[in-house]
């Protein structure tokens, strides 16, 4: 049965962010927070969480070798960039980032979570006992892992118990003004300057009295105000490669690669400019395509055989909701609008999309009264409709039980053994959000809800989660504050896991009964490793109120 395993906190607050996996490290991109404080950037940051450590990282805005220009800032079919190695200077440029130097095969810690059986399996458990007492041998490879150390991990606990207590006196006293504590003694943020490259071309090749048209080779022509920060232009026409600061994009994984497509700036607006993102050099591409996608942001994207799939979301140039299909062909960098049978879901933004044995299955998203047009009358519809991907054909899910999950959106979705799973979201006409959990079988045509164990997210919207092995890693998006009528930015994690195995729950009961020190002394340094990495919070950003109330429980 399904649990829910960990609980971390102090990860980078995002909001409407995209995330993808490669190998055991998840790579989040972009998103936003409304307390962002210190020099913004106009670039897309991307966090990497280690799977192992539960670790978050940020990766510099440009190439490590500072002063140096990148490569190529644009690719083509006919000059494909080179794909990701293994050679000796890719893992030692993996070793400088940290995060990035993780493989299940050699990593210790996937003896102690992949090896076990689950709790109903009892066949080898005498043989799985027997390796986690070998484990102890593998201490000095942790030790590599270039984490906080025991002092600082006790240092932070014991600033959490000041807060928690003064939360207490706070709290007595219904002094709401104080529920916000500043911790950020506590607390660092990495940054990253990049080095000014050579002169590329950028022309004004109109301006009016109120907007400006600026035109950055790789990007094309910007409809920009009058007013706009030039030292802002100046940074984006020398990285016309690096993505601005984004939302409601979507981020895909290909054969070693991510493409980042689609999203909306404040600044800039939406991007229809397709960047390729390779983790092994920290380095963007913008891909030259035929043909193109109207800009939006609020769609999906999946990724099917050599095609990724796009449907709906907000044009941007239109103003219109969409409700239309195109797909892009990696091979030949080829844009098409598809053309669909059947009656396509209605006109929608920020609904979900998962694919599933050849089936592109949508759910939920706002739609409009209005059908296209955005009148801040919001429909949201219940029903879960599949594309099939081979003869084109839209259709619509009947279900065989009177369970479903009602109709949202900014909820997230996936696919693991067959299944589909919903979680989350938010509807607008109930002003509800949600943190329930459904389940979707295919072979019945049947939702049933979730009824997991341990202790789950808060009700959320415009979280991001990605699936590992049988664990889905759960973080970030916006919750309602139970004090002001205002939302709150998290940057928390969580992990589900599909099949916990008996040592990640003995782990857990240590740390929900408080034995954590008396396990020192007893466990296997490996395990006292997990131990820490469970529950140490990261240091990305200050832990809200909101967070250590319930973390408090």
């Amino acid at each position: 049965m399904a649990r829910w395993i960990l609980s971390s906190y102090g990860g980078p607050k995002r909001v409407n962010h995209a995330a993808v996996a490669m190998g055991d490290n998840i790579y989040s991109f972009g998103g936003y927070t409304a307390t962002e404080v210190g020099p913004q950037n106009d670039f897309i940051d991307i966090h990497v969480l280690n799977t192992f450590t539960y670790r978050w990282e940020l990766l510099p805005t440009f190439p490590v070798e500072s002063g140096k220009k990148p490569r190529s800032s644009t690719i083509s079919a006919s000059h494909p960039e080179t794909p990701p190695s293994t050679s000796q200077s890719t893992q030692i440029q993996r070793r400088r980032t940290r995060s990035l130097s993780t493989s299940t095969s050699s990593h210790p810690l996937a003896q102690i979570r992949n090896s076990n059986p689950p709790l109903y399996d009892l066949e080898g458990i005498e043989h799985n006992l027997e390796e986690n007492q070998a484990n102890t041998n593998n201490a000095s490879i942790l030790e590599e892992d270039n984490e906080m150390d025991v002092t600082q991990a006790t240092d932070t606990f014991t600033v959490y118990q000041q807060i928690l207590s003064d939360i207490d006196h706070n709290l007595e006293n219904d002094n709401d003004e104080n529920a916000t504590f500043d911790i950020s003694s506590v607390y660092s943020e990495n940054s990253q300057e990049g080095e000014e490259d050579e002169d590329e071309d950028m022309d004004l090749i109109e301006e009016e009295e109120e907007r400006i048209f600026v035109h950055i080779d790789g990007i094309g022509d910007l409809d920009l105000p009058n007013n706009v920060d030039r030292d802002r232009l100046e940074k984006l026409r020398q990285h016309p490669e690096i993505p601005f600061k984004l939302y409601g994009h979507t981020v895909v994984s290909y054969k070693g690669f991510f493409y980042l497509w689609g999203g909306r700036s404040d600044a800039y607006g939406c991007r229809q400019t397709l960047h390729r993102y390779n983790p092994a050099t920290n380095l963007w591409s913008i891909v030259t395509t035929f043909g193109q996608c109207p800009a939006r942001d609020g769609h999906t994207a999946i990724v099917w055989d050599d095609y990724m799939y796009i449907f709906g979301g907000y044009e941007e140039r239109e103003q219109r909701f969409s409700q239309e299909t195109y797909s892009f062909h990696f091979p030949t960098n080829t844009w098409s609008k598809l053309k669909t049978f059947g009656k396509p879901p209605q006109y929608r933004d920020f609904h979900t999309a998962c694919v599933l044995d050849g089936r592109m299955y949508v759910f939920g998203g706002r739609s409009d009264e209005s059908g296209q047009t955005h009148t801040n009358h919001d429909l949201y519809d219940d029903k879960l409709h599949f594309l099939d991907l081979k003869s084109m054909e839209w259709n619509v899910v009947k279900p065989t039980n009177n369970e479903q999950p009602c109709g949202r959106r900014s909820h997230t979705m996936w696919t693991f053994k067959g299944f589909v799973y919903l979680f989350g979201g938010y509807n607008s006409i109930s002003n509800v959000h949600f943190n329930d959990l459904w389940r979707f079988d295919p072979t019945t045509n049947s939702w049933i809800e979730q009824k997991v164990l341990g202790k789950g997210p808060s009700p959320r919207r415009r979280q991001c989660n990605v699936m590992i092995g049988n664990r889905l890693f759960l973080f970030g998006g916006t919750t309602p504050h139970p004090r002001r009528s205002a939302l709150e930015d998290l940057g928390d994690l969580y992990v589900l896991d599909f099949s916990p195995t008996l040592s990640s729950l003995c782990l857990e009961a240590v740390l929900k009964l408080g034995l954590k020190q008396q396990a020192k002394n007893v466990l296997p340094e490996i395990l006292n490793r997990e131990l820490h990495y469970m529950s140490t919070p990261n240091q990305l950003s200050r832990i809200s109120f909101l967070s250590l109330m319930y973390m408090r429980g």
